[in-house]
């Protein structure tokens, strides 16, 4: 029982670090906390659902709805955040505010406000090892959100866009007056987030077979926590913490009651708050920065 429950928590956790990685990327690059993904996330569910239901492959449709989001968040990018005054959080706060609502009018006009549902058995089988039991669907969307990681990964680490990315996450203006392509790293922060948000919306609502507009506000909270958690400057701080999260919420739901998911995740992150501000992986200096 206890194996199956910390598989079903990875599982889960692998969603939420995803969804963790875009909140980051756009906070820890940019110090913009980006409202917007939650309901890219959600129109990612939404796009991939209308795209299995046209017989496309599971991989067609993991990158039709991460374009799909990915070009809303550049748009957000260029008639929002580069049209603002950049420097006062609260206007960049707002300004995805005001875009995520749009979004989410849009969708509900498109899809309606009544939950979707996924068709039964997009790859069909179960896998049985002892007592643990995980269907191939679940094995898929975890080996999948690795993948959306890895690569990200390798982009920040190994890549130009990368080396830009970490100098205007240390220092916007020194970046600039090295050379660097500022704008470009904008702009690459914003879409990047927005294909991490959409490929996560496909991957929840493969593993849970429904799609509704309110998972916007559950999963935009899930993924604020683990950012917060893991460390809001460090994007790997996310990877870790959005298993642990998936951890404690799956535990709680199954030992405990459903209600007291939500209480043990935020009571983790008070602690995490009161003992270590800065996140498992942040460091203090990076917190002082940010203030």
């Amino acid at each position: 029982m206890l194996l199956q429950v910390i598989i079903d928590g990875l599982l889960l956790g692998g969603i939420y670090a995803v969804v963790a990685l875009a909140f980051s990327l756009n906070m820890g690059i940019l110090g913009v906390l980006n409202l917007a993904i939650a309901q890219l996330f959600v129109v990612g569910a939404l796009v991939g659902l209308d795209l299995l239901e046209t017989g496309l492959p599971l991989v067609a449709v993991l990158l039709g709805s991460m374009l799909v989001a990915g070009a809303l968040a550049l748009l957000l990018e260029v008639v929002g955040y580069h049209s603002v005054d950049k420097n006062d959080p609260i206007v960049t706060l707002l300004t995805t505010v005001a875009f995520a609502l749009i979004i989410e009018n849009i969708a509900e006009h498109h899809w309606g406000s009544q939950a979707q549902f996924f068709p039964e058995n997009v790859v069909a089988g179960r896998v049985e090892i002892g007592p643990i039991s995980v269907s191939v669907i679940q094995l898929i969307t975890l080996v999948l959100a690795v993948v959306l990681v890895a690569i990200m990964a390798v982009v920040v680490a190994r890549t130009s866009l990368g080396r830009s990315l970490r100098a205007v996450a240390q220092n916007r203006d020194a970046a600039t007056v090295l050379g660097l392509r500022v704008r470009r790293a904008e702009v690459a922060t914003f879409a990047i987030s927005g294909l991490l948000a959409g490929g996560a919306g496909v991957l929840l609502g493969l593993n849970y077979g429904v799609v509704s507009l309110d998972f916007g506000v559950s999963i935009g909270i899930s993924g604020i926590a683990a950012m917060i958690l893991g460390g809001v400057d460090n994007l790997w701080g996310a990877v870790i913490a959005g298993p642990l999260l998936g951890l404690t919420s799956v535990m709680a739901t199954t030992y405990l009651n459903a209600s007291y998911s939500n209480l043990l995740v935020f009571g983790l992150l008070a602690l995490t708050l009161t003992f270590r501000p800065q996140g498992l992986l942040g460091r203090a200096s990076d917190l002082s920065r940010r203030v």
